[in-house]
């Protein structure tokens, strides 16, 4: 099972930064602002401790309330509109440590990013470029060996097979492939 945090550039070139969000737009005169968040549940985004922006500015977020999908977040430094514009487009992490331990079962989605992904029968598919979840189960995108356009699949069982997080591989299969034993 894969825990939902952490999908953004600072995952995939600083393993020891975690991406939770990603500010959206402003809302309001006041400085609050919409974040699309990549944790479980919206309120997380301020249960880590203060989050550094890509720019380098760090905030620490307040989140009011759930707004088309988003938290809506407030910072103490944000105070005009003009600066939650200011934020639109900027990743926010976390430093790993402040995270939770998992269960053994469990791995962050950042720590997908770059595996291997071969299929049961050992074909090597590609690397995972990205974790999705648009609602109705996780979905791995993966950029396929050979280029091209990359490939979305399902991330869960019985599609799902295996992580080995030793040899940074992944086997999955994908729907075209029936439900192999």
């Amino acid at each position: 099972m894969a825990a939902d945090c952490g999908l953004g550039p600072a995952a995939e070139g600083d393993r020891q930064m975690i991406t939770v969000g990603t500010v959206t737009a402003a809302h309001g005169v006041r400085g609050l602002f919409r974040v699309r968040f990549y944790t479980e549940r919206a309120g997380d985004l301020a249960a880590y401790g203060p989050v550094t922006c890509d720019n380098g500015s760090r905030l620490q977020l307040e989140v009011r309330s759930l707004v088309k999908g988003e938290a809506l977040c407030a910072a103490e430094t944000v105070t005009s509109r003009e600066q939650a514009e200011a934020l639109r487009g900027q990743a926010l992490h976390i430093d790993r440590a402040a995270l939770p331990a998992l269960q053994a079962d469990e791995i962050y989605h950042a720590d997908l990013l770059g595996m291997a992904v071969v299929s049961s029968a050992g074909q090597r598919l590609g690397l995972v470029k990205a974790v999705h979840n648009f609602g109705a189960g996780d979905i791995v995108e993966i950029m396929p060996v050979g280029g091209g356009p990359s490939q979305m699949l399902p991330f869960y069982p019985p599609f799902m097979r295996a992580i080995d997080e030793d040899k940074r591989q992944i086997t999955l299969d994908s729907p075209e492939d029936g439900d192999k034993p």
